[in-house]
């Protein structure tokens, strides 16, 4: 038993290392890319970056969210050249998105909304197509739960599909960024390559441009099998007025304008 007063063995020496401790050398507590403002800001505007953050605790995973803006634009992109994966049938979901180097802008724009899910930066890949060598950038998020919805709704038999609910989910946001992941301009109207998609998942998405938007539009590439929806020239003005806020100015060339 130690007697009041007395001194515990090594305890000064703790003491005296404790008060010299260098406090730059302690280790950090992150706040996995949050901002420490205590302001009001639209919700998902103050998300920071996670990138090389490590590996999330479950606990954390599950208080992950994703807002409207971004939901909606991961609808689009999934429209045209995303795509989700998982790695076993009760694992979470990741997001993937890709293009050719030419749109390197719009991979990095898509990569610095949704960095804050994204462990590491996009990459290039390569590949070969009728034998020519094609480069691509790539950015991957992480295998969060927040993404298991989307996965529940665009796939089935781990085949990509059109939602049924896609009405509630094609939102002008969603719609220009399908226009801009998949939209060609022609003869003054506008192409949306929907060559993964069958016949009636075509027709599923002109009905809703129709009924929700107004918009008008035909098929092409019916003898090919691979169905494309062709926006007439005259619905050209409405796509413009809806979805032009939310285009990146070096991709407004895909509604005909400069």
């Amino acid at each position: 038993m130690i007697k009041t007063g007395a001194a515990r063995p090594g305890l000064n020496k703790m003491i005296k290392r404790t008060k010299t401790t260098n406090v730059n050398k302690l280790p950090k507590i992150t706040n996995f890319g949050l901002s420490n403002c205590t302001n009001l800001v639209i919700y998902g505007s103050n998300l920071g970056s996670t990138v090389n953050k490590g590996r999330f605790p479950v606990s954390l995973q599950k208080l992950i969210y994703l807002p409207p803006d971004s939901y909606s634009m991961i609808v689009g992109q999934l429209l045209s050249d995303g795509w989700l994966e998982k790695y076993s049938l009760n694992s979470n979901t990741r997001f993937k998105f890709k293009q050719s180097l030419t749109r390197a802008d719009y991979v990095i724009y898509s990569f610095m909304v949704l960095s804050h899910y994204c462990s590491n930066i996009p990459y290039t890949v390569k590949s070969k197509r009728k034998g020519n060598i094609h480069y691509g950038l790539v950015f991957s998020t992480r295998y969060l739960p927040c993404f298991n919805e989307l996965y529940v709704l665009f796939y089935k038999d781990k085949v990509k599909v059109v939602p049924d609910c896609i009405y509630n989910l094609l939102t002008p946001i969603a719609l220009a960024h399908w226009i801009m992941g998949d939209g060609a301009i022609l003869n003054k109207g506008l192409v949306l390559c929907t060559d993964s998609f069958t016949l009636q998942e075509v027709v599923k998405l002109m009905n809703v441009l129709k009924i929700k938007y107004n918009i008008n539009s035909t098929i092409q590439g019916i003898k090919n099998q691979r169905p494309r929806i062709y926006i007439l020239p005259e619905s050209m003005p409405k796509l413009r007025e809806l979805v032009k806020p939310y285009m990146l100015p070096s991709l407004w060339y895909k509604l005909n304008l400069k």
